[in-house]
């Protein structure tokens, strides 16, 4: 927290607006606040559970939310509106991570695996790509190389697995 002048205290870095936006940070560099518009998203499935884990798309058209309903979803980042669920993993999906061309999605899971999903595979197709497994306990985070040929897993089991994105192996 940081207080203002009059001592009141604010958590940092976020001041709501009658707008519904919330300002990120201080200010950009040219002195003007950041601002992050309210999108409400909705899925009456999930009335009772928890996000887990979040990412943003590279070009920030969509948004991911891992669910511990063991769901993740994807949404519109403008609309809010839920464009897929994305099913197979029998546990919390406690991290994302886009691709860094954002067509492929990464997450790890509770139930000791990563899954590796097709951003753009039809509705009708399915988009589960490679299941990463060799973790012994939950995968809490996931993380793409800059150029995208690599995978890192992290898991309570205190391990960390490089794996190559494209066959899926263990390097």
């Amino acid at each position: 927290h940081d207080g203002d002048e009059a001592g009141n205290d604010r958590p940092r870095g976020s001041d709501p607006l009658g707008d519904g936006s919330i300002i990120l940070g201080r200010t950009l560099p040219n002195g003007e606040p950041i601002k992050w518009p309210h999108v409400s998203l909705t899925d009456s499935a999930a009335d009772g559970c928890a996000v887990a884990s979040i990412a943003l798309a590279p070009d920030g058209t969509h948004l991911a939310t891992g669910m511990d309903d063991s769901v993740i979803r994807i949404w519109d980042y403008k609309t809010g509106a839920m464009k897929r669920k994305l099913s197979g993993h029998d546990d919390t999906p406690w991290s994302l991570s886009y691709s860094p061309d954002g067509t492929l999605l990464v997450s790890g899971s509770a139930d000791n695996s990563a899954i590796l999903w097709n951003m753009r595979a039809a509705d009708n197709e399915q988009p589960l790509v490679l299941r990463l497994e060799g973790h012994t306990s939950d995968v809490w985070s996931v993380a793409y190389s800059p150029d995208g040929r690599r995978i890192a897993t992290a898991s309570t089991d205190s391990k960390i697995f490089i794996w190559d994105s494209e066959n899926g192996d263990r390097i």
